[in-house]
């Protein structure tokens, strides 16, 4: 994978193989400014999901290259008031692993340090899964 539009498209491929347990909907935000990548339905619960890829995770440094913007903070911000869960997930090509992170983590600059980002993932306080497996992704978005 070399870049988000790629990442996406592997998003959208996984989620329509896992079939109609799911709804997922790529989301434009060309009408609504900020909009997450997703939104993903799964048994009666909406989740927002802010998608970014990484080629290669950095040894310092910001982790993102292109930053959760404000508009997207603020859509997820009140997403989560409206009583929907909202995530950044981030694909790392060199670990091909997608890391979910709560949108919150990224409250303050739309960003983070990739310290920051390992001392959070040696905590255990980031999901991640395989990148070939949405499937996996899904089930925990079930729970």
């Amino acid at each position: 994978m070399k870049n988000e539009n790629e990442f996406n498209r592997h998003l959208k491929s996984g989620f329509q193989k896992v079939g109609t347990s799911i709804k997922a909907i790529k989301v434009s935000d060309r009408f609504h400014i900020g909009a997450s990548d997703w939104l993903v339905f799964v048994k009666g619960n909406c989740h927002a999901i802010e998608a970014k890829f990484v080629k290669k995770l950095q040894n310092r440094g910001k982790l993102l290259r292109h930053v959760v913007s404000g508009p997207q903070v603020t859509f997820m911000h009140s997403m989560e008031l409206a009583g929907v869960k909202s995530w950044v997930l981030i694909g790392v090509g060199d670990l091909r692993k997608m890391f979910l992170l709560r949108w919150d983590y990224f409250y303050e600059s739309g960003n983070m340090a990739v310290e920051d980002f390992r001392i959070l993932l040696d905590r255990d306080e980031i999901l991640s899964f395989p990148m070939s497996d949405v499937d996996e992704l899904v089930g925990y978005l079930h729970e």
